[in-house]
């Protein structure tokens, strides 16, 4: 069978903005409300990619599964929606974004593909649920469920000395469930100093009573690598080291839930030529207390509140602490006569460290599973991280006079489908950012984040899949971009105006063999701030496959089949031919 096209689903209204304006633009939500009837539990969609779905794109990183969403860009440890790298990720309920890094580094490697359930995606949302640093949208990841006994074994090798080892266990006996996971992976790289070596650790206690359901979770990963810096500006003895704990308390009972969690971060940068030897080490610690009832007629309404705490502890800075308070308020409403569904929430936060903010968001839906559309509007704030105003490493000084972003997402989607023939999703989106924390280099290779001007993305996001009864099917995602600085005129680095991602797929008649064409397309895109260097556009193109029998799985993969040079956005060089091949075990 082919694989699935990409579904929505509906869940619990989630956005953010903030207070000024939310009136007049509530003004026709308000009126439309009047014309519906009496109200039910309403929802609003989102993008999710569950268990099959993930293992019919035969993929081995959690990357490769979200590029197959248009407007997602992700790569290893980044993840950005419609241009904005602002994205807030959780795995299990917890963010597992690195609090000691620029822009949220994403500690993907907590949990392999194999272990994952599901991923829901919410697109330029989710801040009025699930807080700060969330412009671009936001991500959550559910591992899988569990039968009473559960695991797998994979081994990979490739090139550049490539090697991957990883085992999972799950037991269940009764009500208690505990699962365990460890994972390690290291490669030469490809240029000079870009080694890596990354080690993780995850276990999970589980007990579904019969009134309140909770888990405890542990997660650890070690990630050791040299930095080889831009092909202009190398850094051919540059270090950094990594560490990352996290572990969180999950408890749940009727309609209430809380979430409680603490992550510590530790980075060491170590250049000999800068005789630079810096370290960050940041602890957060949250709570999120939320709700759900359905006062008739008033639909669903969502509530929640909650806090944060950090503490940031750098060489050459004196110890920083912050805290934040948080409350949260949506209903959502749907028609029960009419295909119409209405949502509006507030989130209004107090900070330690920056001026409070009160953050709306509206939505209005109409339309069935068949054929939707729906206008949406949010306002989330982004807050610079420790790493960014507080550490130095050996392309970047800290900047302490760092303030808050403020975007403004503005999107018109419309969605049809035909069974599992194919689908068409489209949306057209317009954000504006105010304040963008945005990186600046300067001719001596070194830079340092600043608060720079006024920001517009403006675009197009298309998905498109095809499904025939036959053994083909075509999945493609296109992304139009227009990044850039209002007050300059320049050009956003590492955004390209076009960015294409198909997959072409032949799954054998006889045989339990699938075969995919990756074709990838970035137009141009610059890599200097000052839009003095570009990097010039790009075709990739890729191939894995995998036989799968009897819980035994092989599989192979090769990148940048024409073995082209080419640069990241960011200016550093990108990899040549790649490949890899391995071996699953599942029981």
């Amino acid at each position: 069978m082919p694989p699935p096209p990409l579904r929505t689903i509906r869940s619990p209204a989630v956005g953010s903005s903030r207070l000024r304006g939310v009136s007049l633009f509530l003004l026709p939500f308000l009126a439309l409300l009047a014309l519906a009837t009496l109200s039910t539990a309403g929802e609003e969609e989102s993008i999710v990619i569950d268990r099959d779905e993930i293992r019919a794109l035969k993929v081995q990183r959690i990357a490769d599964i979200l590029n197959t969403v248009p407007g997602v860009r992700a790569g290893d440890t980044t993840v950005s929606i419609r241009g904005s790298s602002r994205v807030r990720v959780l795995l299990d309920g917890r963010p597992i974004n690195d609090p000691t890094s620029s822009h949220g580094r994403i500690n993907f490697d907590f949990i392999s593909p194999d272990a994952i359930e599901r991923i829901e995606i919410l697109p330029g949302r989710g801040g009025l649920r699930y807080g700060d640093d969330a412009s671009g949208g936001v991500i959550l990841i559910t591992s899988r469920s569990t039968g009473r006994v559960r695991g797998g074994l994979k081994f990979y090798g490739g090139s550049e000395n490539r090697g991957y080892a990883s085992g999972e266990i799950s037991l269940t006996r009764g009500a208690w469930t505990v699962d365990s996971a460890l994972g390690a992976e290291r490669t030469d790289g490809y240029q000079v100093n870009d080694d890596r070596t990354k080690r993780r650790i995850r276990a999970r206690l589980a007990h579904a009573g019969e009134t309140i359901r909770s888990s405890l979770l542990f997660n650890a990963l070690e990630d050791e690598r040299g930095i080889p810096g831009r092909p202009e500006y190398p850094t051919p003895l540059a270090r950094k080291q990594r560490q990352m704990f996290s572990s969180a308390l999950s408890l749940k009972a009727d309609s209430w839930s809380s979430d409680t969690f603490l992550n510590r971060a530790d980075t060491a940068n170590t250049n000999p030529q800068r005789d630079l030897d810096t370290t960050i080490t940041v602890t957060e610690l949250g709570e999120d207390l939320n709700t759900t009832f359905r006062p008739r007629p008033w639909g669903t309404v969502s509530a929640g509140f909650g806090g944060r705490w950090g503490r940031a502890d750098a060489s050459g800075f004196t110890t920083s602490e912050e805290h934040s308070l948080f409350l949260f308020l949506a209903d959502t409403w749907s028609s029960s006569r009419l295909p119409l569904q209405l949502s509006a929430g507030l989130r209004s936060t107090a900070y330690s460290s920056f001026a409070g903010t009160v953050n709306p968001e509206c939505r209005i839906t109409l339309g069935k599973d068949t054929g939707r559309i729906s206008l949406s509007w949010t306002r989330s704030s982004n807050t610079p991280s420790f790493y960014q105003r507080f550490s130095e490493t050996s392309t970047r000084l800290p900047n302490p006079d760092l303030d808050m972003e403020t975007a403004d997402n503005l999107a018109l989607s419309l969605g049809t489908a035909q069974d599992n023939a194919w689908s068409l999703n489209l949306t057209l989106f317009h954000n504006r950012i105010r304040d963008r924390i945005t990186y600046v280099l300067a001719d001596t290779g070194l830079g340092r984040y600043e608060n720079f001007g006024r920001v517009v993305y403006r675009g197009m996001d298309l998905q498109f899949s095809w499904q025939p009864s036959g053994p083909l099917s075509v999945r493609t995602a296109y992304s139009y971009l227009h990044a850039i600085d209002r007050e300059s005129g320049l050009w956003l680095t590492a955004k390209p105006r076009h960015r294409m991602n198909t997959d072409l797929e032949y799954r054998a008649a006889v045989l339990p063999l699938a075969t995919i064409l990756n074709i990838r397309y970035e137009s141009r895109q610059a890599t200097r701030s000052d839009n003095t260097t570009w990097a010039p556009a790009r075709w990739l193109f890729g191939i894995r496959t995998e036989y799968h029998r009897n819980g035994i799985r092989f599989f192979a993969e090769i990148r940048n089949l024409a073995n082209i040079t080419y640069l990241y956005g960011d200016g550093s060089l990108a990899p040549p031919r790649t490949w890899l091949a391995g071996i699953g075990l599942n029981f």
